[in-house]
């Protein structure tokens, strides 16, 4: 206590003392037990003092007597008392905002303490044990108030003005007890206002009930939320921690780095502290969290949320929306963290901010350099955008500790996901003033599974999924199935683990309503398979099936074969080489491709070629029409042995083939056989072409060349009346014929594009000449009269064909069968021709 305290409740005291004029005349003894002794017996001190004009003289002894002489300059007088009972110490503790006195000993009965307040603010006084008094004094030692009981203690709340002296006694059967002291919370109409310490304060605030209820350093007060509605905390100096819940409304948290702010459900907070813990109330409530100017670490997780930064703290619960806010590439290097739930998350990622939906509820991030999702079982899935500049993703279905799951690497931030079952990445077109793309060269690469995977890509689209998943809805996911997917990137690499049987195919075109006509090239090896136009590039590593599909445009394959055997088959609709690499056996196709370049390069490959059109006497492009303006055409390089459709051709190392010209599947002649001179009728069956048939020419194959040469033709049908078909008569000799068909394109000149030569046979007989039989036998012979008698005809024949075989018994002699001697006929030859039954005669 100050020496003006002193005087100040001296001057009291000596104005009543000069009062008394016995006083003056008889100087009395004054016990301690009197508040006005006690008043001068605060503190130790020799002074003059001037009060109202008066001169004061005051001394204590250290035996704890005072004397106090008084005299004044107009009556001449001094009055002295002196006072030689003991006082217990008054201990004074100054100016108090907050004080814990722990292990207070009352084993003297009572202890005295006196203070200042600090602020404006209600003067509590807390005993924690119920058998401890309280009583509180102003500055007179008039009393104040006296304790209540208050939970396991006792407890004194007293409004005050700062700068205010104080006393307090402590009293009661308990020997030793812990006291607190707090001068931090005003109260003022609507508003109260909480003061921090210069030490390390805990704050806390609960706007869950109709009693809002604000604890400072464990001295809790309850205000009614109908009166009270605006709250703040300043926790000044020291490491200080707050601790908020909402209303049972929807609230509004907004929070920066060492202060925060909540609105909602008509009350209002402010506070400001190194480390801030809120929790929502219950409603539909909304927190944003600002970075500082250093680093930042942002974590959100299902139902909670941490900040930390340089010299502050935040953990959030309870919240709907958590929207964290950085500025990007400015005020630090700046990183969040999304957790999932064991449920299906789903995360969203675009240059303007990236969130997560988890339980229901969503946490956002705005401006981070640095983003990592983790997903925690369910089906969890990612959506990424890419930016304007140069951007790199790469997603794998597998993971390890130092390996995410998806990486997407931007020139001003990075997102990085573990364990999402399904990523859906897109690049946003953009485009300049004059129509050209302006999004950056942007790159992804996907990895496959340990499992069987499944690669579909075009210009627009790819993805890559466990072979067997669906994106439909109702899907049954299992343990290990994926999906992803890239739309819009130029450049897609894939890379197979080499485990399972993994499968690429690759298309020119977007879907069956994409027209657009560009010229495409589809290379492939033992390795890799890869298909590129303008635009778009799509490469797979160690797939075992690689197809490229090419729709409109002039589009060429290569395919190249290993130092081993590798095996080319090729037909109209598709070719394939396939063989063995590193990881086991690989087949490339390539479908609807206009020109094929293969190369078997080392080891003994072999080609099949099915229904392909090859110069055997050139074994290059046919004369006259340019080799681009065929419609399919092969070139075949360093094959050991090739088959086609009409017979081996020898080895070369290079050989031309061609499709495109028309088909036809077979021919057929009826009857079969004809008599010569009757008509006979070829038909060409399954007959197509692309563009169109011409006409189909029939022959009859003379020199048995396999070839219809211009002697042999038998005629040409260019209507297609009635199905291609040649009728005529058989004039030529008896004997078996071959015949030839051979269909004519409709877009070539003749000598170009025509089918191979199809064939069959069938036989022209003479004219038409009887049965013969070489004999004719019985049996038993002799037989008994009723028993059974079979009649067989031996070496029966006949040109045509024998219709029946009819026995007779010669009954006149006359060598020949009589009407009335006909034993029977046989007409179906089932065991020969015989007749059976009872000799009668």
């Amino acid at each position: 206590m100050g020496k003006r305290s002193v005087y100040g409740r001296a001057r009291g005291f000596f104005s009543r003392m000069l009062a008394e004029s016995n006083f003056r005349r008889n100087p009395r003894r004054r016990r301690f037990g009197d508040p006005l002794t006690r008043s001068l017996l605060m503190e130790p001190l020799e002074q003059r003092h001037l009060l109202n004009g008066a001169a004061r003289d005051l001394s204590l002894n250290g035996s704890g007597e005072f004397t106090a002489a008084i005299g004044t300059s107009d009556v001449g007088e001094y009055a002295a008392v002196q006072a030689g009972a003991y006082a217990p110490p008054v201990q004074w503790l100054g100016a108090v905002d907050f004080l814990a006195l722990p292990s207070v000993d009352l084993s003297g009965g009572e202890s005295w303490y006196g203070l200042e307040t600090a602020h404006g603010a209600i003067l509590t006084l807390e005993a924690l044990a119920a058998d401890v008094a309280i009583g509180l004094y102003d500055a007179d030692f008039n009393e104040l108030k006296l304790s209540e009981a208050a939970g396991a203690g006792q407890r004194i709340d007293w409004p005050a003005m700062a700068g205010l002296t104080f006393y307090f006694r402590l009293s009661g059967t308990a020997t030793v007890v812990d006291v607190r002291i707090a001068n931090l919370v005003q109260h003022d109409g609507a508003a109260v206002v909480v003061y921090g310490t210069a030490g390390d304060d805990a704050f806390a605030f609960d706007a869950s009930a109709a009693v809002r209820q604000v604890t400072i350093n464990g001295a809790v007060y309850g205000f009614n939320g109908a009166l009270a509605t605006a709250f703040s905390f300043d926790g000044a100096a020291g490491d200080d921690t707050v601790r908020l819940r909402g209303s049972q409304g929807n609230n509004t948290y907004t929070a920066w780095p060492g202060s925060a702010e909540m609105t909602g459900d008509g009350v209002s907070l402010t506070v400001r502290a190194d480390r801030i813990y809120v929790r929502g109330g219950g409603g539909v409530d909304t927190a944003t969290i600002w970075d500082s100017l250093g680093d930042d670490l942002f974590e959100f997780f299902p139902v909670w949320a941490r900040v930390t930064g340089t010299g502050f703290f935040h953990h959030l619960q309870g919240f709907t929306t958590m929207i964290g806010k950085a500025e990007l590439g400015v005020d630090g290097t700046d990183e969040v963290r999304f957790r999932g739930s064991p449920q299906n998350d789903w995360l969203k990622s675009t240059t303007i901010t990236t969130r997560m939906l988890t339980l229901g509820a969503w946490r956002h991030a705005n401006g981070f350099d640095t983003i990592s999702a983790y997903g925690r079982g369910g089906v969890d899935k990612a959506v990424l955008e890419d930016t304007p500049g140069d951007d790199t993703l790469r997603i794998s279905p597998a993971q390890t500790a130092a390996k995410a799951s998806l990486l997407l690497a931007t020139p001003e931030y990075t997102v990085t996901g573990y364990d999402f079952s399904q990523v859906d990445a897109t690049r946003v077109r953009r485009v300049g003033r004059d129509g050209t793309d302006i999004g950056g060269n942007d790159k992804a690469t996907l990895e496959g599974s340990p499992l069987d995977d499944t690669l579909i890509g075009d210009p627009a689209e790819v993805r890559i999924c466990r072979t067997g998943v669906v994106d439909v809805p109702g899907y049954s996911w299992q343990p290990g199935d994926y999906l992803h997917k890239i739309t819009g990137f130029p450049e897609v690499l894939t890379y197979s683990t080499g485990d399972g049987h993994d499968r690429a195919v690759f298309r020119d075109f977007a879907g069956p309503a994409d027209t657009a006509q560009h010229d495409d090239t589809f290379t492939a090896s033992g390795i890799v398979g890869e298909l590129t136009g303008p635009g778009y590039r799509l490469w797979a590593r160690y797939f075992d099936e690689v197809r490229a599909e090419a729709g409109l445009g002039r589009d060429v394959a290569s395919l190249s074969g290993t130092a081993g055997v590798d095996q080319f088959n090729g037909t109209a609709a598709e070719v394939c080489l396939s063989g063995l690499n590193a990881k086991g056996a690989f087949a490339n196709y390539a479908n609807g491709f206009d020109e094929i370049h293969a190369f078997g390069a080392a080891g003994q490959d072999k080609a099949d070629l099915a229904n392909a059109v090859v110069d055997r006497a050139t074994y290059g492009p046919p004369p006259g029409v340019p080799p681009e303006e065929l419609p399919q055409i092969l070139w075949l390089e360093q094959f050991e042995k090739i088959d086609a459709q009409d017979g081996p051709i020898p080895a070369t190392d290079r050989l031309f083939a061609y499709w495109g010209a028309p088909t036809i599947a077979s021919v057929s002649d009826s009857p079969d056989p004809v008599v010569r001179g009757n008509v006979l009728t070829l038909t060409a069956n399954g007959v197509s072409d692309d563009h169109g048939v011409a006409s189909v020419s029939f022959y009859r194959d003379v020199n048995g060349n396999n070839v219809g040469d211009p002697g042999e033709l038998l005629g040409t049908d260019t209507s297609a009346a009635g199905g291609w078909v040649w009728s005529g008569a058989a004039t030529w000799a008896p004997g078996t014929s071959t015949y030839l068909a051979q269909a004519t394109d409709d877009g070539y000149p003749a000598s170009v594009l025509t089918s191979p030569w199809v064939s069959t046979t069938g036989t022209v007989l003479g004219p038409n000449q009887p049965p013969a039989i070489a004999s004719l036998s019985d049996s038993p012979d002799p037989v008994v009269q009723g028993n059974v008698l079979t009649l067989t005809a031996n070496g029966v024949s006949d040109d045509h064909g024998v219709a029946s075989v009819s026995f007779y018994r010669d009954a006149n002699g006359n060598n020949i069968g009589d009407p009335g001697e006909l034993l029977g006929t046989d007409t179906s030859a089932a065991g020969g021709w015989v007749w059976s039954g009872a000799a009668t005669w």
